[in-house]
């Protein structure tokens, strides 16, 4: 790795730094304040997804990094049949569930996001459900 990374093991802030230290050589995604990742997923994969099941698709599990694929398949089956249910599986180490606890700081764009993904948890009554471990396999 270059040496401008340092000790820092965040994949987002690994690549918040390369991009500011040579912009000519990095692009940044940003995908977890871009739209653009969510909007993209509604527009594709979700349409993928209800076309290859014809219409018959009833659930919708993943787990989730940045949460985009999960925010743009949901809304486009959830458009297409209110009664899907769309069910988010996250560990407890994963970024999203560090940032919803306040123990990796969020951006300032995606607080509203991280608040409206609390919310519905609580709506819904999330499930907590344990990860695997190697003596389970």
């Amino acid at each position: 790795f270059p040496d401008i990374l340092g000790t820092v093991t965040d994949y987002m802030k690994q690549e918040n730094l390369l991009h500011a230290a040579n912009p000519e050589l990095y692009y940044s995604v940003d995908q977890y304040n871009n739209l653009d990742n969510k909007d993209a997923h509604c527009d594709s994969t979700g349409k993928e997804i209800y076309e290859q099941t014809n219409g018959a698709v009833s659930h919708f599990v993943m787990s989730s990094s940045t949460g985009g694929t999960i925010q743009g398949v949901g809304k486009y089956l959830k458009d297409k049949n209110s009664n899907v249910t769309v069910v988010l599986s996250d560990p407890e180490k994963s970024r999203l569930h560090g940032l919803l606890l306040n123990r990796i700081e969020g951006e300032t764009q995606s607080k509203q996001m991280l608040a409206d993904v609390a919310d519905k948890i609580k709506a819904t009554g999330g499930v907590k459900v344990g990860g695997a471990r190697k003596e389970s396999l």
